[in-house]
């Protein structure tokens, strides 16, 4: 067997930029006691790779552990301690091949929380365009993948949406070089090898086309935006996505505060880092007397000592943060009950924060199951008997009222 010292040296000998000890990449589903065995195997080719002479050539230091979340962030953990350069997530291809998106982000989440938050992270396999967007999200910073040349070569023409066959496509739904010179009878009429090339080379325009997309998503802040959009090309995408923000908490630590406009697109906005980080922000807010948590604006002539406003998914706010981020965001009209469901949490943690105030919620007919999360201290008028009662004042952007709240931002 090669051991992980001869590996080293012919990577060496023959100009490897980032070279890889001899690990064991465990597949998903193995009992949990292979996986165990497999990671001892894989710690001992960190050390000795630790200890051979690679000169100025970048180590890589792969991190395993199969479908167990423990032993991925234990993996991570103690590739971080290591010297070594990058650190791969490896063995995911096969949870990629078969559409398993979601155990491919509960992966990377638990090898992200054991490595540092400055490690720079491979993922190993990943070529797909269709699912960049989502590992960049995870916090894969480096890929590399044949996936543009093995497709090819079985006549399938990679999009961000997915993959297509040759043989069904009557148009390239695509503008590079290949999709605007040749037409799919073109292509169906060239030999095997100048086919291949040729779908090679567009599956190669099109993964690069993502990657500078993806670039400038995260410069305009708007990267969970583009994950969304691709999370509805493929059903299995989806399920990755809502993996992904099932991991909010971790996400949210590394999620920049402030960026451009919060577009609310579907149900699974509302659990996005930006909604768990207002809720959390607005327990440095203190609420005095008695509040009124309205959807309808400030009304004036009112009897309470202080308005908040309430956006559904953040819940209440003071009024003096309106223009902040992400208050700012943009939500259709016809709101979903996860919206709405978020909105009440928010309200449920500004009163448990606030035991000593008292609170009336005026909502513009929200469902059932988030008025069951509002704490029953909360007292529950619909918005049109508040505005009645306030002189049907009760306009969206009055002036009126003092927001009450003790801090002068939550930013």
């Amino acid at each position: 067997d090669t051991t992980t010292e001869e590996i080293l040296q012919f990577q060496r000998d023959i100009g490897t930029d980032i070279a890889t000890p001899v690990d064991i990449p465990t597949p998903p589903d193995v009992a949990r006691e292979q996986a165990e065995t497999d990671l001892e195997i894989t710690r001992q080719a960190l050390a000795d790779a630790e200890a051979a002479d690679t000169g100025e050539m970048l180590v890589n230091a792969p991190v395993q552990g199969s479908t167990y979340p423990d032993l991925r962030e234990e993996a991570g953990r103690h590739a971080d301690a290591t010297d070594l350069d990058v650190f791969p997530v490896g063995a995911v291809v096969p949870m990629m091949n078969a559409y398993r998106y979601d155990d491919m982000v509960d992966a990377v989440a638990a090898a992200k929380r054991g490595l540092g938050v400055d490690a720079p992270v491979h993922l190993f396999g990943a070529g797909h365009p269709m699912m960049l967007a989502l590992a960049v999200a995870l916090g894969c910073d480096l890929f590399d993948s044949a996936a543009y040349a093995l497709y090819a070569r079985d006549g399938r023409y990679l999009t961000v949406r997915g993959t297509e066959h040759l043989e069904d496509l009557d148009y390239l739904p695509c503008t590079c070089p290949i999709c605007t010179e040749y037409s799919p009878d073109d292509l169906r009429e060239k030999g095997p090898k100048r086919q291949e090339q040729l779908l090679a080379e567009h599956n190669l325009h099109v993964t690069f086309a993502e990657l500078r997309r993806i670039k400038q998503a995260i410069r305009d802040g708007d990267l969970m935006e583009l994950v969304e959009e691709r999370a509805r090309s493929h059903p299995a995408m989806l399920d990755g996505y809502r993996a992904l923000l099932d991991h909010v908490d971790q996400l949210e630590r590394e999620d920049p505060a402030s960026k451009g406009a919060f577009f609310y697109a579907s149900n699974e906005s509302a659990h996005r880092p930006e909604v768990a980080r207002h809720h959390a922000r607005m327990d440095r807010l203190t609420a005095e007397g008695h509040v009124l948590l309205t959807e309808g604006g400030v009304p004036s002539g009112d009897d309470f000592d202080a308005t908040w406003r309430v956006v559904p998914p953040f819940g209440p706010f003071p009024r003096s943060l309106s223009e902040t981020y992400p208050l700012t965001a943009e939500v259709p009209e016809r709101l979903d009950r996860d919206a709405y469901e978020q909105a009440a949490r928010g309200v449920s943690r500004l009163v448990e924060e606030n035991p000593d105030a008292a609170f009336t919620l005026a909502h513009d007919d929200w469902p059932e199951s988030a008025l069951a999360r509002v704490p029953e201290s909360v007292e529950l008028e619909s918005l049109s008997a508040v505005s009645e009662r306030l002189g049907d004042e009760a306009s969206v952007g009055g002036d009126g009222g003092d927001d009450g709240g003790s801090a002068s931002s939550a930013e």
